[in-house]
């Protein structure tokens, strides 16, 4: 909902542009975040770059008006979070291919990234990774995982292993690609050193960025070593 951030972003070069209808937004603002980024997606599509926008959950009563100011020919996916059953895919799904149809965008080329965090969602995480062609990524979702949990967020992050562990080998099993959580202290960059490293040792492809200075640090972090590459040849 704030133009300034959004033009800030054709300044850099992220792997994806993930301008945000959900959790950054307050209630009173949602009308206006989806009517300001309905407007700037021509812009950020210029750049060429894929845009994945994340929209409202099911739940939240708001998807079916994000969907249709975002679904067409300038987004390549739309990030979810709340997802609980591959029911909820389905439903997503059927929405989108209604919208593509309408905005004649050929069926299917819109992709889905659910998000991992709720209790539900993580002992279903390989159904749902695996319940649409138009899922080629998921993520953790740290902060409602916690929530949903009723716990608190620990420094060492024991408390969500096991769930993020689990989101790993779902993706893996269904061949997609698994995005870790945001790391918040984004001025903390030894922290985020620390934590892209237990990610990526537990077999995370890639992860989010919550402030644009975060990203050549992730990419290092995701990206193989020299020393990987030559004994891999």
């Amino acid at each position: 909902n704030r133009s300034a951030m959004l033009n800030k972003a054709l300044s850099i070069n992220p792997d994806a542009f993930v301008p945000d209808l959900e959790d950054s937004v307050n209630i009173e603002d949602k009308s206006t975040a989806r009517k300001t980024i309905h407007k700037f997606l021509p812009e950020l599509f210029s750049k060429n770059i894929p845009v994945i926008p994340r929209v409202n959950s099911i739940q939240s009563g708001l998807l079916s008006e994000d969907l249709e100011a975002i679904v067409g020919p300038y987004i390549s996916a739309i990030s979810i979070g709340k997802i609980n059953s591959p029911d909820d895919i389905k439903y997503i799904d059927s929405a989108i291919l209604e919208l593509e149809n309408q905005n004649r965008i050929h069926p299917g080329a819109t992709k889905i990234i659910p998000w991992i965090e709720t209790s539900k969602s993580v002992l279903q995480a390989f159904e749902i990774c695996s319940s649409s062609q138009r899922i080629h990524s998921v993520a953790f979702g740290a902060e409602d995982f916690t929530e949903d949990m009723g716990i608190q967020r620990q420094e060492d992050e024991s408390e969500v292993q096991f769930a993020r562990n689990l989101t790993c080998i779902a993706a893996k099993a269904a061949s997609i690609n698994s995005l870790d959580s945001p790391y918040f202290k984004f001025k903390d960059t030894n922290g985020l050193s620390k934590n892209c490293s237990r990610a990526s040792n537990i077999g995370f492809t890639g992860k989010f960025a919550i402030h644009p200075s975060q990203i050549a640090q992730i990419n290092q972090s995701f990206s193989p070593s020299e020393e990987s590459i030559e004994e891999a040849k």
